[in-house]
């Protein structure tokens, strides 16, 4: 077998067809091998390193006589795989959005398009800016260790944010006393970010029944390449028909997972947000309720303690 691979290899020279005459110069031939010295024991691995289109002519009989374009043609003809290069080009529009039928049309991408209507809103609205600015907070806080209780109620009176609301209604129970104070803090809080949760909810929602709408046009196409088949009589299908089929199939449920994961994911952000925000209206408004009470001096004692007092 050694002696075989040699003599092979010994024939196969720059410009030689082994099986034929010279080639004539000046043509742009394809090339050959280049081996005839080496070893004995690297003979096989030589030929197995010939370039793909060497086998390719020795498949579609094409000899060594051939140009290089010659073989090009050639293995076009017989092999669409490396014609691929010459089919025409499908666009991206095409692709993922007239293949997914109506259900990608109308459905899922005005879907996507309200989730980043809302993701851009909610940007814009639950923010630092809105819900605890740093500026009231500062303020406020200044206006509380002055003493000017008045100024402190009319600042945040004055204020739409998360802050604000919860200063104005501490301040406005202070009177009742420090705990009834932070009472009313803790439930304009909470108000206040429960209808912000509320708001953010439609982004849960989308996030939950697109990948479902997805699956719904997954569902829809499998069924008409199936009837497609069937009707088809035990025959093939028409191709075209048929891939249109898959691509509604595999489009919605592409066009799904890509709304419900931005979704998702927008909704956890902005959930972590309004948490954040809540635990530091608290905290601020603890303070400056404290404050306040340190500047209005000690509390009334309550009216049992008085009664008692007096029968005493």
């Amino acid at each position: 077998m050694h002696d075989r691979s040699k003599t092979m290899c010994e024939n196969v020279k720059p410009g030689r067809d082994p099986q034929g005459p010279a080639t004539p110069a000046g043509k742009n031939r394809f090339p050959t091998l280049h081996i005839a010295a080496r070893p004995q024991g690297q003979a096989a691995t030589a030929l197995l390193r010939a370039p793909a289109l060497l086998g390719a002519s020795a498949l579609i009989g094409v000899s060594a006589t051939h140009t290089h374009a010659d073989i090009i043609a050639a293995s076009n003809r017989h092999s669409p795989i490396l014609a691929a290069e010459g089919l025409p080009s499908v666009s991206v529009l095409q692709r993922f959005v007239a293949d997914g039928g109506w259900i990608t049309w109308c459905i899922l991408i005005p879907l996507s398009v309200v989730t980043v209507a809302l993701a851009i809103h909610y940007l814009l609205t639950i923010r630092r800016g809105t819900q605890t600015p740093v500026r009231l907070a500062q303020l406020l806080t200044a206006a509380g260790r002055q003493g000017q209780l008045q100024r402190v109620a009319e600042l945040a009176r004055q204020d739409e944010s998360m802050i604000g609301q919860a200063t104005h209604a501490g301040m406005s129970r202070l009177s009742a006393g420090r705990e009834a104070a932070r009472a009313a803090i803790e439930e304009a809080v909470e108000e206040r970010a429960m209808k912000l949760l509320r708001r953010v909810e439609y982004l849960n929602i989308i996030g939950q029944i697109s990948p479902m709408i997805g699956l719904f046009g997954t569902v829809v196409g499998m069924i008409q390449a199936f009837s497609r088949i069937f009707a088809a009589g035990g025959g093939m299908p028409e191709a075209d028909k048929l891939a249109g089929d898959i691509a509604v199939a595999l489009v919605t449920t592409f066009w799904g997972l890509l709304i419900a994961i931005p979704a998702l994911a927008a909704f956890a952000l902005f959930r972590n947000r309004i948490d954040t925000y809540a635990s530091e209206a608290v905290k601020l408004c603890d303070g400056l309720i404290a404050l306040a009470a340190e500047t209005k001096g000690p509390e009334p004692p309550p009216e049992g303690a008085k009664m008692g007092k007096a029968r005493a």
